[in-house]
């Protein structure tokens, strides 16, 4: 009874499991939506398509590499195109490959399987066949391309093309010769540096268009006039000064018709033939005069302005010395009466109002060079002579002798604005005149020595003291308030400093280098400016002082095959800057042919051009390639040493600095702030260096001035160099014979 109770009541129980079991699975299938199912058939599919789309795009990848399509082949830029076959047809995968496309593909998965491997096997089969018909063809020659090919095609397409783009320098000496002339910069409120604009500064060298072609003897500058010697030694004058003018004016109001825009035009201050005929050689200029020397040794002094010259006393003058006549402009001579039998003038300086006369025996006189002040400062070197103590009966401009000098063989002067510098063949400087800011050098600005009015001897010696170097000066420069000496140092011996004990190695250390040249250049005076070059800004320098930038140089020379000291070959000192110009080791024997001084740069490229292309062998005479050389040297040398083959070569010229006062811009930097060492400045003609020299407007270059030269112009052979000039205010580069 138990038992059957026991087991009534476990089936009780599994029954009510099982309905509740039931219950449960009725609500759970209940509860669920029918987008469910719709989900998991719509991932199935996902799936499938993805599978077909992997296995399709493996297989045309696949196709794609094992057919070497075009595509494949732009991708890799090394593999090379298929060759032609023997039968003349092109075997290429792109055939194929289009045939390939051609044929009818089927939908299903596996079907697209067995016709990619079926296309695979071709393919390869046809890669195979035509692997097998190459390689019985010969081999292709690769095609070179040299590195000369490549610079001709970018626009050089001679050798002068090719030099002007190496060498700045070489185009530079190129363009000098193609176009003699003038370039001009810095104050121009005077209308001396550009005549024909407004500015009041040029601020970057500009060409003169007055003196285009146009070679010169010698050019001077100031700030409202300008002086110039053509070839024919003619004097040519312009500038406001010269026109009467005053700087704020342009030109006399009743005399100027305005234009259209009610704007007065810039009146016509060109150059002007003044002083005719008397084959003028070199020129100096004073505060208001002009000091013109002729190459017979004449001396002419005339006004600065043309109303003067015009209205002025004329002097007779003779025709063929038979017929007299009255000039056509006034001037003065001035003739020292004391000259002897073949004694004649041959070098002269001026200062503000005073006149250096030096004659070919080592004698100097001296006069005054301004019509408005008399010299009152000493710098004629004469004691005692002032304007009140002038005999009335003499003109104010009569020259005296300095007796200061007596016994001393001169050979060269200079005169800044109210002192002189005179060095003899020994190489002794003297000096005398105003020594305000210690511009004669003689280490003394004391109230009793602010000026001396007789010649001084300056104590260059001590300069080298202790230093082993005997000095020796080679040139004086002045101008301004300043002073420069070139000095060529020499290395000498001094057995004194040498120990009794002392080995056989220290004493040929000793006196090794004996009779070496160092060139120095030594500079005393007013350095407020920059003008002293020493790297400070100094009131005074009473001793004078080295300048280490132009001091010191030495480079190697190939045709004397040693090394050489670089000197200066000059410095142009005005009122506040100067330049010095080297006298380094340059080339002009790389011959460049021309055939007119007066044609425009592109016709004289493409003429040069031209020649060289037609005749290599065309070359222009020119002197030595080394610093040595002279005009007069060249002069000698045959001209058909001279002419010979051009080298595979550049040339370049001297190096030129420009330091001081750049107040407006006359150092030529194209800024303004003033500059106490010497510097380099660009090319002068900057238009050419871009479009003939293909150099960007941001790369830098220095000018180099070209030597004398022996070139064509036009139909006759002409000597002549870059010289350079600084003024009061103004600087200048031109073309001298």
């Amino acid at each position: 009874m138990n038992g059957h109770r026991s087991t009534a009541r476990l089936g009780h129980r599994l029954r009510s499991s099982w309905r509740d079991g039931l219950c449960i699975h009725r609500r759970y299938l209940s509860l669920r939506s029918p987008s469910e199912y719709a989900h998991k058939r719509q991932t199935h599919f996902i799936r499938s398509v993805a599978f077909v789309t992997a296995v399709g795009s493996a297989t045309l990848f696949y196709q794609w590499i094992s057919a070497d399509s075009e595509g494949y082949r732009k991708l890799r830029a090394d593999a090379p195109p298929r060759g032609p076959s023997l039968d003349g047809s092109s075997q290429t995968s792109s055939s194929t490959s289009s045939s390939d496309a051609s044929k009818p593909s089927t939908s299903s998965r596996g079907g697209g399987i067995m016709t990619s491997l079926q296309e695979s096997i071709e393919s390869m089969q046809s890669r195979k066949k035509d692997k097998e018909q190459t390689q019985t063809l010969p081999p292709e020659k690769a095609e070179l391309v040299f590195e000369d090919t490549q610079k001709r095609a970018q626009g050089a397409r001679t050798k002068e093309e090719s030099r002007d783009q190496l060498s700045s320098q070489h185009l530079q000496v190129r363009k000098s010769w193609e176009n003699p002339g003038a370039w001009v910069w810095g104050a121009n409120d005077g209308k001396v540096a550009s005549p024909e604009g407004r500015e009041s500064m040029v601020r970057n060298p500009k060409w003169m268009a007055a003196f285009d072609g146009m070679l010169l003897r010698d050019l001077k500058l100031t700030r409202g006039f300008g002086a110039a010697i053509n070839e024919e030694g003619d004097l040519l004058q312009w500038g406001l000064a010269f026109n009467d003018m005053e700087p704020d004016e342009e030109a006399p109001i009743s005399k100027v018709k305005k234009n259209n825009n009610n704007v007065a035009p810039a009146p016509n201050l060109s150059p002007v033939k003044t002083l005719q005929g008397k084959n003028l050689s070199s020129l100096a200029i004073s505060r208001d005069r002009i000091i013109a020397l002729s190459s017979t040794g004449a001396v002419y002094s005339l006004s600065t302005s043309s109303t003067e010259q015009t209205q002025g006393p004329k002097p007779l003058e003779t025709t063929w010395g038979i017929f007299p006549s009255r000039s056509p402009i006034s001037y003065r001579t001035i003739h020292p009466s004391t000259l002897s039998w073949n004694e004649r003038i041959t070098s002269i300086a001026s200062g503000l109002d005073h006149a250096l006369l030096l004659t070919n025996r080592g004698r100097v006189f001296t006069a005054a060079s301004a019509s408005e002040s008399f010299p009152s400062k000493g710098q004629l070197g004469i004691p005692g002579l002032t304007w009140f103590t002038l005999p009335k009966d003499q003109p104010f401009d009569t020259p005296h002798e300095v007796h200061g000098l007596s016994g001393f063989k001169i050979r060269a002067v200079a005169a800044g604005d109210q002192h002189s510098v005179a060095l003899d063949k020994q190489g002794r400087v003297f000096a005398w005149g105003d020594n305000g800011r210690g511009q004669l050098g003689i280490g003394d600005t004391s109230r009793d020595a602010i000026f001396l009015d007789a010649p001084s001897l300056l104590p260059v010696s001590k300069l080298y003291a202790g230093t082993l170097h005997r000095p020796h000066v080679r040139a004086i420069y002045a101008g301004g308030n300043t002073t420069f000496l070139s000095i060529d140092a020499e290395r000498v011996a001094s057995p004194q400093d040498i120990p009794d004990d002392a080995s056989n190695e220290t004493v040929s250390a000793h006196f090794r280098g004996l009779g070496k040249i160092t060139a120095d250049v030594w500079a005393c005076g007013h350095g407020i400016w920059g003008q002293l070059g020493n790297g400070r800004w100094t009131h005074v320098q009473s001793l004078p002082t080295k300048i280490l930038p132009l001091s010191g140089l030495f480079e190697y020379d190939e045709a004397a095959r040693r090394a050489v000291p670089i000197r200066v070959r000059d410095i142009s000192v005005g009122a506040n800057h100067c330049a010095a110009t080297f006298d380094n080791v340059t080339m002009t024997d790389v011959a460049v042919p021309y055939s007119s001084s007066s044609a425009s740069a592109s016709q004289s490229s493409s003429a040069s051009s031209a020649l060289w292309s037609s005749s290599p062998s065309t070359t222009t005479t020119t002197t030595s390639s080394t610093s040595s050389s002279s005009p007069q040297q060249a002069q000698q040398q045959p001209q058909q040493q001279q002419q010979q083959p051009p080298k595979l070569d550049t040339n370049w010229g001297s190096d030129v600095l420009f330091f001081g006062n750049n107040e407006h811009f006359q150092l030529g930097t194209g800024k303004r702030n003033n500059v106490v060492v010497p510097t380099y400045i660009r090319p002068l003609d900057r238009t050419a260096e871009v479009t003939e020299g293909k150099r960007p407007r941001g790369e830098e270059h220095r000018f180099h001035a070209t030597p004398w030269t022996k070139v064509r112009v036009g139909d006759r052979w002409v000597g002549f160099e870059q010289r350079v000039v600084c003024g009061r205010g103004v600087s200048a580069v031109y073309s001298g014979v």
